[in-house]
């Protein structure tokens, strides 16, 4: 065996203690690398890298060397050195996004807190949050009840909910893998000025976050009351105002003032915000003497007069300070008063504060009434008064007003007591005004590039800002005054924008605006925002498209397709997109939107909501009712008689498509029966219906027909025929080659009454109960056909009728095939009362060459005259107040081939006058029926009946009473009394001398008085 020389043995040795240094330093590196895997941060060696102006983080392990974790990169701050104002109490004042590639756990260490005055560390309260997603309810409106004071009250109620964005609670210290923001929510308290010191994976992020308390966050508008012209200026260049009358340059609080007459002063605030579940209204007011009647400070509500909703901040007669809200649900409605009289002629500070669970009024720095009640969101939109009610007869301020702020959140005590600033108060600084130009709010567009352009005119700009959805994208620190303009490329979808402006003074944020970036833009929707079931309604959007026509539009209406939608390009790449339909069945709230194609894409329009109402058409017992049935024998007397009653209806209000159904049946006899439409309002409502009738000693009748009705009563009266008195006659219709005919229709008339209606069936049959002993006049047609109208007496069991061949009637006989509907319907009519008088005339035989009617009373006097020339007759109304007239007479005519015919209508009028019971009045109305012609008489008929009238009562009294009455004087005493009774006391004795009134009294008079003259003087 050989022998290892000594420089052997070393080297030997040193392998050997290079292999263990060697297998030390793998197990190291190996160690490091699996730590790797399951960071924490107890890790003292990681690197933080600043970069982008210092607003970025890196995160790396080994001192750069070895593992990448991600970075951070603040958000909340436009810049290192921007100063953040937020609001007291628990707000957000920093976040950053977060990048990481692997979960880190416990990444989020602790946070310090140091005053930036005193660069000592204080105690505040913190939490972790992040941005997330968050459900929220939807509310509508519900049921609404009206008060006695005419005043609406609706209830809101939750209709749906909605996904919105929000901080949220993240109740982890893990940094989760990925993309994720991450904040803190601190405890603001009253003149903080601190930084935050945020310790992440176990480093400190030192140079952020400093932010510091500030009574600006989400003010909106506050009034300073200090110019002396001009609009009343909103110091935030949002709302300006308008001054009626108030005195200006009156020592204020701070600065001046404006001073309220009492009689006619206050301001339209301009200000019209709908406001969030919390917010605050602080003012000074000074007031030597109690208002004469509760008066305003600062309200609005829904509208002047109605106070269904409202924001009022009153002043009472007791010099208390009152407080009322409602937002439309009368379980939340919340209102308080204050118990300390203020009018003593000094400045008092007020604030009311609203949030969510409380409502509450400071007097002078403390609370001087408070109420615990939820509140929902407010949705008033109305302007502010200043100095005025909303009454409908307004009631005006007598005071002082100062400082006026509105802040769309709940104000701290804490912040209340350093607007209060110890009884001297504080005004707002002049931050920069900004005036945002382009886009306009609510904008959309096709266009993923936005210029975003405004102008902030301020001598002493640091810089200008644009915030995007909430958060700064771009700062401008330029310093110049003027326009300032950023483009930007925005990914497709709902977002809102606005400038925010620094300079000497302070920090200004102009009003939020939206816009929304699409394919296609959505311009307007048309359509009735309610309406009712059956009824037509047609729905119309229209779209700006990116120059794609639409195509394969559909409605969907309450989830049913509708296709063959109208697309109609109006300009450029604007787009009309329209569908008509009857609307279905069953009432409530229906969605509705449309669908459609761009290029090979679908899309929906936005949905809308539509309102329908039922369309219910029922028996009743109101008025008007829309038809009446009524029954009469077909008798000469054609008196008026009960029937049971079988229908089947048909309805609708529009086009016929979508009709609702009614069967009727009612087994015990009725003189009528109407119907009525009890959906509200007057409309149109398109009918038909089949139905038969009979009462017990009648044979059954059938009744087909269609109605166009209205609130204006269609009377239809439907004949019986006592089945003593009639015969079953059948007709069969046939062609000149004895071929059948079926489906025709035919009416029975007789005279201008219609009888009964039919149809032929298959075998061309068609049956009717009728007198054998009465004319009838039948008319059959079909479309193809020659109308027939034949007139006879159905003497026999059966006849045929040939069709296809005209029918000659004697060309003298006008009144062939003549037809026609008068209301109303009554003889009798009140006296002064509005009255529409209609005539439905038909002819189905002859061509008219005119028709129509004159109004007029039986003294001569015309009222109106109206006509038609529709040859086949029509519908013609005219409105007439009934006055003072005895009557009204209407005259009907129609010419056929220059031939005129006339018919009369009378109508007699009596006055409704709660006259009771009582001889005059027996007599008074005796008078106008003998007078009006009803009867046929002639004043010849006339003077015969009163004659006989006069000779039988002087006969009866001679025979009763003897000796008593058979002298002359005697009898011309009864015959002179009952002239002067006829002639003078009901004015019905004919005149045969005009001239002189009342001839028939003077001249049995003088007879009288010369036979007693005579006896005198025998």
């Amino acid at each position: 065996m050989k022998k290892l020389g000594k420089q052997e043995k070393m080297t030997s040795r040193e392998a050997h203690h290079s292999k263990k240094m060697m297998g030390v330093i793998v197990m190291f590196i190996f160690f490091m690398f699996f730590l790797v895997g399951t960071v924490s941060a107890l890790e003292i060696d990681n690197k933080l890298t600043y970069s982008n102006e210092d607003l970025k983080v890196d995160f790396d392990n080994l001192w750069g060397l070895g593992k990448y974790y991600g970075s951070i990169e603040l958000k909340s701050h436009p810049s290192v050195n921007y100063v953040k104002e937020v609001a007291v109490g628990n707000s957000v004042t920093m976040w950053y996004d977060f990048n990481f590639n692997q979960l880190y756990k416990n990444g989020l260490g602790e946070v310090e807190f140091i005053d930036v005055r005193t660069e000592e560390r204080i105690d505040r309260d913190y939490s972790f949050v992040y941005w997330g997603d968050k459900e929220r309810n939807i509310y509508g409106q519900g049921e609404c009840s009206t008060d006695f004071n005419g005043t609406q009250t609706c209830e809101s109620i939750i209709v749906g909910t909605e996904i919105y964005q929000n901080w949220l609670p993240y109740d982890s210290k893990d940094i989760p893998k990925g993309k994720v923001r991450i904040g803190i929510k601190v405890e603001i308290r009253t003149d903080d000025y601190v930084d935050g010191i945020w310790t992440i994976i176990g480093k400190k992020v030192s140079r952020h976050s400093v932010w510091t308390d500030s009574l600006s966050v989400n003010l909106i508008s506050y009034y300073k009351l200090d110019l002396s012209s001009g609009v009343v200026l909103d110091s935030l260049g949002v709302n300006n105002g308008t001054n009626n009358g108030a005195t200006r340059g009156i020592t204020g609080k701070i600065g001046s003032a404006f001073r309220f007459d009492g009689v006619g002063d206050f301001v339209d605030s301009g200000f019209s915000n709908v406001l969030s579940n919390n917010f605050t209204v602080s003012l000074w007011y000074n007031s030597s003497t109690d208002p004469s009647s509760t008066n305003a400070l600062i309200e609005r509500a829904t509208a002047v007069g109605s106070f269904g909703k409202r924001e009022l901040m009153r002043m009472t007669t007791s010099g208390f300070v009152f407080f009322d809200l409602k937002n439309g649900n009368a379980s939340e409605d919340a209102g308080i008063t204050t118990s300390v009289n203020l009018s003593d002629g000094d400045f008092h500070h007020i604030v009311f504060v609203r949030n969510s669970t409380e409502v509450r009024i400071y007097v002078d720095g403390s609370v001087g009434a408070s109420l615990i009640k939820n509140y929902g969101a407010s949705t008033l939109a109305t302007e502010f008064f200043i100095g005025k009610t909303y009454d409908v007869v307004a009631r005006f301020l007598n005071m002082d007003l100062d400082e006026l702020g509105i802040w769309n959140r709940s104000l701290s005590a804490d912040e209340v007591t350093q607007l209060f600033n110890g009884g001297n108060g504080i005004t707002f600084p002049m931050a920069p005004t900004i005036i945002l130009n382009s886009p306009i709010d609510n904008f959309n567009t096709t266009s993923q590039t936005i210029n975003f352009n405004g102008t902030v005119p301020s001598s002493t700009l640091a810089n200008v800002s644009l915030i995007i959805d909430g958060f700064f994208n771009e700062t401008n620190s330029s310093g110049i005054e003027g326009d300032y303009i950023f483009t930007k490329i925005i990914s497709n979808g709902d977002h809102n924008w606005t400038y925010e402006a620094c300079d000497a003074v302070g920090c200004a944020n102009a009003t939020v605006r939206t816009f929304k970036i699409s394919l296609f833009v959505e311009n307007s929707q048309t359509f009735n925002a309610s309406s009712f079931e059956t009824d037509t309604e047609t729905f119309t959007i229209n779209i700006t498209t990116n120059g794609t026509t639409p195509t394969n539009g559909k409605l969907i209406y309450n989830g049913t397709t509708f296709s063959s939608v109208t697309i109609t390009n109006t300009a450029n790449n604007d787009f009309d997109i329209t569908k008509t339909i009857d609307i279905p069945l069953v009432a409530g709230t229906k969605e509705w939107f449309f669908n459609f194609t761009l290029g090979a894409t679908e899309f929906n329009s936005s949905t809308q909501n539509q309102i329908i109402n039922s369309t219910t058409f029922v028996k009743c017992d109101t008025i008007p009712s829309y038809i009446n049935i009524t029954f009469k024998n077909e008798t000469v007397g054609e008196e008026t008689v009960s029937a049971v009653l079988d229908t089947d209806w048909n309805f609708w209000l529009g086009g016929g498509d979508t009709f609702k159904t009614l069967d009727f049946t009612n087994t015990t006899e009725n003189f009528d029966y109407p119907f009525c439409l009890t959906s509200p309002g007057n409309r149109t409502l398109n009918t038909n219906v089949s139905l038969t009738y009979d009462n017990s000693i009648s044979q059954q009748r059938s009744f087909t027909q269609d109605f166009t009705l209205t609130n204006i009563t269609t009377n239809q009266t439907l004949f019986l025929l006592p089945t003593e008195d009639g015969l079953f006659i059948t007709f069969q219709t046939v062609t000149v080659s004895e071929q059948i005919i079926s489906d025709v229709n035919v009416n029975v008339s007789k005279l201008t009454d219609l009888i009964s209606i039919g149809i032929t069936d298959d075998a061309g049959l068609v049956q009717f109960f009728l007198d054998p002993d009465t004319t009838y006049t039948f008319n059959f047609f079909k479309v193809g056909f020659d109308v027939v109208t034949t007139s006879l007496k159905p003497t026999q069991s059966s006849f045929t009728i040939t069709m296809g061949t005209q029918v000659i009637q004697e060309e003298n006989d006008t009144t062939k095939g003549i037809s026609y509907i008068i209301n109303p319907i009554s003889n009798t009519l009140s006296n002064n009362t509005e009255t529409e008088f209609n005539l439905s005339f038909f002819s189905t035989f002859f061509l008219l060459d005119n028709f129509g009617f004159a109004l007029k009373n039986s003294t001569g006097d015309i009222f109106n005259v109206t006509s038609s020339t529709i040859d086949t007759g029509g519908f013609l109304s005219r409105n007439l107040n009934t006055g003072d007239n005895n009557d009204i007479i209407m005259e009907i005519f129609w010419t056929i081939n220059g031939n005129q015919t006339n018919i009369t209508r009378t109508w007699l009028i009596f006055d409704d006058a709660d006259e009771g019971f009582s001889i005059k009045t027996f007599f008074d109305d005796l008078s106008i029926f003998l007078t009006s012609g009803m009867f046929g008489l002639t004043n010849f008929g006339l003077s015969i009946i009163i004659f006989g009238i006069i000779l039988l009562v002087t006969g009866i009294l001679s025979a009763r009473f003897g000796n008593i009455v058979t002298n002359p004087p005697g009898i011309s005493l009864i015959i002179f009394s009952l002239v002067l009774f006829f002639d003078v006391g009901l004015g019905i004795m004919p005149n045969p001398i005009g001239a002189v009134n009342n001839f028939p009294t003077i001249f049995v008079g003088f007879i009288f008085l010369g036979i007693l003259l005579k006896e005198a003087i025998k």
